[in-house]
């Protein structure tokens, strides 16, 4: 079973390529089923070695991981994935429910989390969300303090230093950007970025944001403000060297 690969191809043209790492052999073939019968390409593997491999063979278009996987975990996967692809959407898809392992999964640059067992077409709403929103090619340019980011190219400047930024914290980074100096509600950014209620998002809402702040640290100038049971306000502040 560790080095099985398996590839299910559909007929439809230039189909979006998922990575499917998942060592439950049987959720597996039903996700696969699921997925190819809405005209996506699936690659499986059945352990985090298998799937890197597969990774550095084919260009996919969006991954899902579970993270109890042999050999190589889900998270040490997806930090491998985000070394090298800042914009590839991840999701997992895990039994882990516990809130440090979601806030965990985040960490490594997931874009999203959901527990199993979990709703298929729910899933496939939740892929669909994220595929368009990689594959826009009218990004926008936001300037603030020494900061340039590029929402384009998931590219955040400021004088030689260039951070590659995963795609939610480009979207949150971005809301915040084009609402500068104005308080925009945490229910307004959850439904820009992730299209949902608050609920569960709140919370790793947090974490986002909390990860953005360390990409500012370079101008002092430049905060995001902290509005008590509202939201989040991007300030850069005159005067300050």
């Amino acid at each position: 079973m560790a080095g099985r690969l398996f590839i299910w191809k559909t007929k439809k043209t230039m189909a979006i390529k998922v990575l499917v790492a998942e060592n439950d052999e049987l959720l597996t073939l039903v996700l696969k089923n699921y997925l190819s019968g809405h005209g996506y390409e699936v690659y499986i593997a059945y352990n985090g070695e298998a799937a890197w491999k597969l990774f550095n063979k084919i260009k996919f278009d969006i991954c899902l991981l579970d993270i109890m996987m042999p050999i190589l975990d889900g998270y040490a996967l997806a930090t491998k994935i985000r070394a090298i692809n800042k914009q590839l959407p991840i999701i997992y898809l895990s039994g882990m429910i516990a809130t440090d392992d979601i806030i965990k999964g985040l960490e490594t640059g997931a874009d999203d989390y959901m527990t199993k067992p979990y709703n298929y077409a729910e899933l496939v709403l939740r892929m669909e969300v994220f595929l368009k929103r990689a594959a826009r090619t009218s990004g926008k340019i936001y300037t603030f303090g020494k900061y340039v980011l590029d929402t384009e190219k998931y590219l955040l400047t400021t004088g030689d230093l260039r951070v590659g930024l995963p795609m939610k914290e480009v979207k949150i980074l971005s809301v915040l950007a084009k609402n500068i100096r104005t308080t925009v509600s945490r229910e307004n950014i959850i439904q820009e970025v992730w299209n949902k209620s608050e609920g569960k998002i709140e919370r790793p809402l947090h974490i986002f944001i909390h990860r953005i702040r360390k990409h500012l640290r370079a101008d002092p100038r430049v905060e995001i403000e902290t509005i008590r049971n509202v939201g989040y306000r991007l300030q850069v502040f005159d005067g300050i060297n």
